[in-house]
């Protein structure tokens, strides 16, 4: 079953999609690569459903990420509907993250999405930077991008990364 995706300058900013065909270059030192999945839900307003109009969206999404451990994290975008349910944009999207330790990023993204063939299924894609900061993430630096799904039958939500991030205090635990 083919299903369409879309480019979409997304959550974490410090996210660089690579392709599994296309081996990723070489971190430059201290530089972290990240990667997971993460999972969770999302809720749309003022409804609850994809009519025709503009929306927002929040995704709160948590999950393992490589170099980074356990993390929570929630998206807040908006969308215009379109007749044909197609759906654009409104930006900015930003997307904060949280470890377990308390420490944040700020991302602002930029993202494209489109249904699939699965009714009341859609796909983002985007790109991101990173804009802010707390803890050992007060000067961190990053780009990259992502992949989500949405189900309104399910209301479930994924956000798989792989990226780099700079500019990270070492992590306090040993």
């Amino acid at each position: 079953m083919k299903s369409t995706k879309f480019l979409i300058p997304i959550l974490f900013a410090f996210v660089t999609f690579a392709s599994d065909s296309v081996a990723a270059p070489k971190p430059k030192p201290g530089t972290l690569m990240i990667e997971g999945e993460l999972t969770g839900t999302f809720t749309i307003s003022p409804i609850n459903v994809i009519v025709p109009g503009e929306f927002t969206i929040v995704m709160t999404v948590s999950g393992e990420l490589s170099n980074l451990g356990r993390v929570n994290a929630i998206a807040v975008g908006k969308s215009a509907v379109a007749e044909d349910l197609s759906v654009t944009p409104i930006p900015p999207t930003t997307v904060v993250l949280v470890t377990d330790s308390g420490d944040t990023l700020t991302a602002r993204l930029r993202w494209e999405g489109e249904q699939t063939e699965v009714a009341g299924d859609y796909e983002l894609m985007g790109v991101g930077e990173i804009i802010g900061g707390t803890g050992r993430f007060a000067k961190a630096k990053g780009t990259g991008t992502g992949l989500s799904t949405l189900s309104l039958t399910t209301r479930e939500a994924t956000l798989t990364i792989s990226g780099s991030l700079s500019g990270v205090k070492k992590s306090a635990k040993k």
